[in-house]
């Protein structure tokens, strides 16, 4: 074994890191590993926050600290804050699709194929058409989120809340795999 003073530098800056004489490297770890899931819980929180489910976004970031976070949690408050109240469903629009086929050659080519052609679109066909909802103002929401059924079975609305400008839109779209 070569023993240089390099090495030995290098073996003892190690041994000493691992006995905590340069300071806890489990704090250093722990830090990078809390930021890490720092930077996942706002990146999460962002994309709920863009889809209007700010309760949600918020939850995400409880337990989180940094100036990230608070300005993130400031900008989800002042969002939430201009919300829009739909309190009629009667006002809600509703979109319903037979099955989307994601494998119009299979399905095209089966037995059931001018049913298919008749009555289902491609997902290819429908992309195009959600673009546009969206281009118009409207937001996708699902039924089960707008409506409670209690203990007796009676079903009340509840309420939702968008930005100024947008629309909801029920939708039922099922996906038929070929």
């Amino acid at each position: 074994m070569i023993k240089t003073k390099k090495t030995s530098l290098v073996i003892g800056l190690i041994l000493g890191a691992g006995l905590g004489l340069y300071g806890n490297i489990d704090d250093d770890v722990m830090a990078a590993k809390t930021d890490s899931q720092t930077t996942k819980a706002v990146k999460q929180a962002k994309s709920l926050s863009q889809q209007y489910q700010y309760k949600e976004a918020k939850s995400v970031l409880s337990g989180h600290k940094g100036t990230t976070v608070d300005h993130l949690k400031k900008s989800i408050n002042k969002q939430q804050s201009k919300l829009v109240t739909w309190d009629d469903p009667t006002k809600i629009s509703h979109l319903f699709y037979h099955s989307l086929i994601v494998d119009p050659g299979k399905a095209f080519s089966s037995k059931q194929a001018q049913g298919y052609k008749d009555y289902m679109v491609t997902i290819d066909e429908f992309m195009p058409m959600l673009n546009q909802l969206y281009d118009n103002g409207y937001v996708l929401i699902n039924f089960k989120d707008i409506i409670s059924i209690d203990k007796q079975g009676k079903v009340t609305f509840k309420p939702v809340k968008l930005p100024e400008g947008k629309k909801p839109l029920t939708r039922i779209i099922h996906a038929l795999n070929f």
